[in-house]
């Protein structure tokens, strides 16, 4: 049976809190670390009180079993389903029974009109009440754009069956507007980037400093880029970016790519940087991975 929070009270601050595990007695780290420095200090028994500079155990907590039993018992919890009392604290319910019909009456609904399922549960599993529901349910439903506040229809070209069919999981009207919305959306900006972040990216290189950087794309490479982005003016050669519109310095690309020169000097030519915002060098980035791939 799932277990669900209890409600107990601090054996330090004395506030009421909830917690899934029966062991827990404090509402924080903070409260739990507080209390072992007064027991180290005047050890006592958590239960009644009683000293405890007799006890030879340094870890020791209660005077006795007795004590131990009570500090553990669990408060007295009710039926999820009826109400009543149940057996022994901790239970989430009184009976079998009870539990089943709890189970029964809050899976087997039908998705699409709330009616009791017959046969749901362990005997199926059915998902809705008739086939007519299903067909509703699974049909698509016209929402607003979460870009445009267009409303449309969600549907989609299957490509196995050569069919239109319903996508109630789209949430904008066309490929311009969830291009823009993705772009446009702070959460989804940052759960993105979450995704990429480190060494799930596919250009990471182990985390490179200001020191391994040198070593890798010349020593010259920090001057060349500030030369780069002085001559383009700090400004996106592909786009017209500015420096406070990219929100940070301006990307400096190699044209042709450092790894192909065996002299950094050569690579980090004036001639073969540009600036560009941190949009199009990710672009100009991807694009070169696909010919490369390509080409191979």
């Amino acid at each position: 049976m799932p277990s669900r929070p209890i409600d107990k009270i601090c054996a330090c601050c004395g506030k009421s809190f909830s917690n899934r595990h029966k062991s827990v007695i404090y509402c924080s780290r903070s409260c739990s670390a507080e209390k072992q420095k007064v027991e180290r200090l005047n050890p006592a028994c958590q239960q009644c009180g009683k000293s405890l500079e007799h006890k030879r155990h340094k870890d020791i907590k209660f005077c006795s079993h007795k004590c131990r039993a009570e500090a553990r018992k669990l408060p007295s919890s009710k039926c999820l389903y009826c109400g009543e009392p149940t057996p022994k604290p901790g239970m989430d319910y009184c009976s079998r029974s009870c539990y089943d019909q709890y189970r029964t009456e809050s899976r087997n609904l039908c998705l699409h009109c709330g009616k009791r399922v017959k046969g749901g549960g362990n005997e199926g599993g059915y998902k809705y009440c008739c086939h007519e529901c299903k067909v509703a349910h699974l049909r698509p439903h016209p929402r607003p754009c979460v870009n445009c506040h267009t409303v449309f229809t969600p549907i989609k070209f299957n490509t196995t069956t050569k069919r239109i069919v319903a996508y109630n999981a789209g949430k904008t009207c066309s490929a311009k507007c969830q291009n823009e919305w993705i772009r446009n959306n702070p959460e989804r900006k940052k759960k993105i980037s979450e995704a990429f972040k480190g060494a799930k990216h596919p250009n990471w290189q182990g985390g490179l400093t200001a020191i391994n950087i040198s070593e890798h794309r010349g020593p010259d490479w920090y001057i060349a880029a500030a030369l780069a982005r002085r001559r383009d003016g700090h400004v996106c050669v592909v786009c017209g970016k500015t420096k406070e519109e990219n929100g940070r310095e301006m990307d400096v690309h190699h044209l042709v790519s450092w790894h192909k020169f065996e002299n950094k000097k050569e690579a980090n030519r004036l001639s073969n940087l540009v600036s560009l915002c941190q949009e199009c060098h990710g672009l100009v980035e991807a694009n070169e991975r696909q010919l490369a791939k390509r080409a191979a």
